[in-house]
């Protein structure tokens, strides 16, 4: 786990400084810092291939879900929409931030 927590973090503080040194171009940055989503990654870690997907996620994902407030798993466009809504006019004043599409999870 340690070059993994490295890295993460290594990222949210190049984020920063980035928003740092580029706000003078008015360039903005920001990440976007996904919890569980629904990935073929994900996919290969569930049990009961035999099984869809949604009775694959009732019946192995409760180590995943416990911690996600919001009771889910995320799509892949949950985490689209944030990156879309960072790139948007909506968001002109935003720099140097970690959005956190984690579904709660992070705040437990």
């Amino acid at each position: 786990m340690a070059p993994y927590c490295a890295a993460k973090a290594g990222l949210e503080h190049l984020t920063r400084v980035l928003a740092l040194e580029l706000a003078a171009d008015h360039i903005r940055v920001n990440a976007v810092s996904p919890g569980t989503t629904r990935t073929e990654h994900l996919d290969g870690h569930l049990g009961d291939a035999g099984a869809s997907y949604d009775e694959r996620i009732a019946g192995s994902l409760a180590r995943f879900r416990s911690p996600i407030i919001l009771g889910r798993v995320s799509d892949p466009a949950d985490q689209a929409d944030a990156v879309l809504f960072l790139a948007s006019a909506a968001a002109s004043f935003i720099t140097g931030q970690i959005l956190y599409v984690d579904g709660g999870a992070g705040i437990i």
